[in-house]
């Protein structure tokens, strides 16, 4: 994780005196659970991009079900400004109970890796999530995310997503979700 805070500082740093400012995203996106309860849970996801292709992001998501999950991730692009993107990164966060007087905080953290392109109007990308989570490490987490999204406007984005979800301790997790991304 260390690496990736550095190559976006020395990305940063490198376009500082050329006034450039960093693309933001603000993604919110509403997701349901495909499981018994059929949760709602909306997500709010930020995310900085530098010239170069670095990311840095924090999202949360809060579901109805009384559950709530945040993440802080940063990675790089490996393939620089070509048109399509090997994104690789890393993530640390939590989850928990809104309940529960304790929060019922567990820690997380693990890697990512994304491929994706936009192609006129129509992105699309395939993440995959592995990591840990609980203390002692006894969850063992892994996500799959498909992302396609249709471009508005130049800066607003109609967003679909898909999340399969696995654990060592959890049945599988299905779910479906829709929102809007903005980009200035």
């Amino acid at each position: 994780m260390f690496f990736v805070v550095a190559a976006l500082l020395s990305g940063g740093a490198a376009h500082a005196d050329e006034g450039v400012v960093p693309n933001i995203d603000v993604e919110f996106l509403s997701t349901v659970q495909m499981n018994p309860q059929q949760e709602f849970a909306p997500t709010l996801k930020i995310t900085t991009r530098s010239k170069r292709d670095a990311y840095v992001y924090l999202d949360g998501q809060v579901a109805t079900a009384g559950t709530w999950q945040g993440r802080l991730g940063a990675g790089v692009d490996m393939l620089g400004k070509m048109p399509v993107d090997l994104t690789i990164g890393g993530f640390v966060g939590a989850s928990g109970g809104i309940n529960d007087p304790s929060m019922q905080l567990v820690p997380a953290g693990g890697g990512e890796v994304s491929l994706g392109a936009e192609l006129g109007r129509l992105r699309g990308a395939y993440r995959w999530r592995v990591g840990a989570s609980r203390t002692p490490v006894s969850l063992f987490l892994m996500e799959n995310e498909l992302d396609v999204g249709v471009r508005i406007v130049s800066t607003l984005r109609i967003e679909g997503r898909y999340i399969h979800s696995l654990a060592t301790e959890d049945t599988d997790g299905h779910s479906f979700g829709l929102g809007l991304s903005y980009t200035f």
